[in-house]
């Protein structure tokens, strides 16, 4: 079917894209949901080129995974743009998190995981293990308790 003249085209609002990844550092590939831009509060719109073409700017927003030249993959819950909900991130390392995010931090319920097989289980915020929490170690000992910015002072180790 011909599009007539001037007649506006929904894209689609699923797909895959490859562009240069950040500080041009190999490639960025995300395969998922988007949706167009949203201007934050007092935010001013770009000036409509010359020509009068109408600039749209489309971000992540929804479901997706996304991968930056196999140093880090993302697959979760996008909010424009950012890794926001439920998700799970992969480290070139091995370590990973599983669990809650709010903009592009830990922060909430979650797992990580290092790659000698250590992990915390518990709350997060602001990127910090910070509330209830379980610690174990690399040889199997859970340490449980309230963890403050990463710390976990009165950890008691269970047996």
């Amino acid at each position: 079917m011909a599009e007539e003249e001037g007649e506006e085209v929904e894209p689609p609002k699923n797909g895959k894209f490859i562009f240069p990844g950040p500080k041009g550092d190999g490639l960025d590939v995300y395969d998922g949901d988007w949706a167009e831009r949203e201007l934050a509060e007092g935010e001013e719109p770009p000036p409509e080129p010359e020509d009068g073409t109408e600039l749209r700017t489309y971000v992540r927003h929804g479901k997706g995974k996304n991968t930056v030249d196999g140093k880090w993959t993302y697959e979760g819950d996008w909010v424009q743009d950012k890794m926001e909900g439920k998700g799970a991130f992969t480290y070139k390392s091995g370590a990973s998190y599983d669990g809650d995010w709010v903009a592009n931090k830990y922060h909430g319920q979650g797992t990580y995981t290092w790659p000698d097989g250590t992990k915390y289980v518990g709350t997060w915020v602001d990127n910090a293990m910070h509330g209830q929490g379980t610690y174990t170690d690399k040889d199997g000992r859970e340490w449980v308790g309230e963890f403050y910015n990463n710390d976990g002072p009165g950890l008691k180790l269970t047996i």
